[in-house]
């Protein structure tokens, strides 16, 4: 039930994702293959423990890292069971860009970068 959900939402944020500037289609404009956790990141509606918890899925909020709560936000700038794809994330950013970036920022001026970012991160290890 869960998956099908993150594929409908996947397919929605597919369809038309308000982040981009004339409104069209991020996956026709970009050619970029939308994932679940790009759609996550982008987002917030996926498979971290505070989306989760909204529904009474999970209890607890709080990340494994247990440096705060498992939001978007926090998965991209502080959770440090993914500092080092942060890292070449945030090396790569600062190449042309400010760090932290908007998630704005990330998907129009470094998605090449973000998008390595969120593939190499799986949230069922993070449960």
């Amino acid at each position: 039930m869960l998956i099908k959900y993150i594929k409908s939402v996947v397919w929605r944020v597919a369809k038309c994702l308000s982040y981009i500037e004339d409104a069209r289609c991020l996956k026709v404009k970009l050619k970029i293959n939308i994932t679940p956790i790009f759609a996550t990141l982008v987002t917030g509606h996926g498979k971290t423990r505070a989306y989760l918890h909204r529904f009474n899925i999970l209890e607890q909020t709080t990340c494994t890292c247990k440096k705060g709560d498992q939001t978007t936000d926090h998965s991209i700038n502080q959770c440090t069971l993914l500092q080092t794809q942060r890292e070449l994330l945030r090396s790569s950013v600062l190449k042309s860009g400010n760090w932290p970036a908007s998630k704005y920022g990330l998907i129009t001026k470094h998605l090449k970068p973000f998008l390595t970012f969120t593939k190499s991160i799986d949230f069922d290890q993070l449960q």
